[in-house]
């Protein structure tokens, strides 16, 4: 395995582990039901969005890397923060056991299962 594969596979790896390490504990961010709750503010908003974003570069830095996206949306289907939070509420009502969850890691999960890839 080259050496820059073996580096985006040490970071993905260290970032799902921070992601699995934070569950069950305090933390930081607010909960996948407060965003959803509070989706007309602007906090809201911008924390989505900015959550949104943060997972568009995390899915390219992996193709680029050659690694496994985190979701496959079709094309270059640009999502809005309305359809975040759109894709988070759908989620959260067929799974509602992950509204105390991190938020990041709720839209994550519900980007994975709006936009499986293949």
């Amino acid at each position: 395995m080259p050496v820059r594969s073996r580096k985006c596979g040490t970071i993905v790896l260290s970032i799902g582990l921070s992601c699995a390490a934070t569950l069950g504990t305090a933390t930081a961010d607010p909960s996948a039901k407060e965003v959803v709750q509070f989706k007309k503010t602007e906090l809201s908003q911008g924390y989505i969005s900015g959550m949104g974003q943060a997972f568009v570069f995390a899915n390219e830095y992996l193709s680029v890397a050659g690694q496994r996206r985190i979701y496959c949306p079709p094309g270059k289907l640009g999502i809005t923060q309305d359809q975040y939070l759109g894709i988070l509420e759908q989620y959260l009502k067929t799974r509602p056991d992950m509204n105390s969850q991190p938020a990041p890691l709720a839209l994550l999960l519900a980007l994975r299962e709006a936009f499986p890839c293949q």
